[in-house]
């Protein structure tokens, strides 16, 4: 068990901690929906921090459960997708009428909302996508997560070159979800360039880097400004098979 708290230490830490002093005031506009997901072998306590500041901001908090082993987010990153897309049509039954939610994503997170927005509809349920530390090109870091793989399987496909990121990569984001990637050069769990979008592929993706640890995306007040102001960029509307995607 201690190789496996070791493995479990360099992959990912819980991340819940202490909340800075003196909240960002601003905030966007209230009731907006927003769902957010944790990381790798982590709880939704590791999004304890951010969770209180959306909803000091008058945010609405979509539940969502990851499940995993003991409780952790292990599963391999597709069934996760599917698990939040059907979580996500259940809130919608819920809250008819509702408009197109914001999703925030910490680490493994992200790729879990990318492939439900490109593969499971999640395009049509989704408005803006920030991910926060996201490995969309791997991390070498993933090796080490190899004696858990058969109780993580999410630890091979996060391998820089894994199938399933080539296949990730290898779909287009829909041009109507704004994606913004939050990443840093001090982020030693995912290693500058890896939560880098590819720049080239539309002006809805856009890369904003920040200065902080892995862990300080969910704590750092500073970066929460950054992800506030996300909120107040006009939602992309598109039409599709004749069909206006509502923003």
């Amino acid at each position: 068990m201690s190789a496996l708290r070791h493995v479990i230490a360099r992959l990912g830490p819980a991340g819940s901690g202490t909340r800075e002093q003196g909240d960002v005031a601003a905030a966007p506009t209230r009731g907006e929906p927003v769902l957010l997901l944790h990381g790798f072998f982590s709880t939704p306590r590791s999004l304890g921090a951010l969770e209180a500041r959306l909803r000091r901001a008058g945010c609405i908090i979509i539940p969502v459960d990851l499940g995993g082993f003991a409780g952790r987010n292990t599963r391999a990153i597709d069934r996760l997708a599917e698990r939040v897309a059907a979580q996500v049509e259940r809130w919608r039954e819920a809250h008819p009428g509702s408009p197109r939610i914001t999703v925030i994503a910490h680490s493994m997170g992200g790729l879990v909302a990318a492939h439900w927005v490109k593969h499971l509809g999640g395009h049509l349920r989704v408005r803006t996508l920030v991910t926060l530390g996201t490995p969309f090109r791997g991390s070498r870091l993933a090796w080490t997560g190899l004696p858990i793989a058969a109780l993580a399987p999410a630890v091979l496909q996060m391998i820089p070159g894994s199938p399933f990121l080539r296949r990730l990569a290898s779909t287009s984001w829909p041009g109507h979800v704004r994606v913004v990637s939050l990443y840093s050069r001090h982020d030693a769990w995912v290693p500058y360039p890896s939560a880098q979008l590819d720049p080239s592929a539309g002006p809805h993706l856009v890369n904003l880097e920040v200065d902080g640890t892995h862990r300080d995306f969910l704590l750092s007040k500073r970066i929460f400004g950054i992800l506030l102001s996300e909120f107040r960029r006009p939602a992309l509307a598109a039409v599709r098979a004749g069909e206006i995607i509502a923003a």
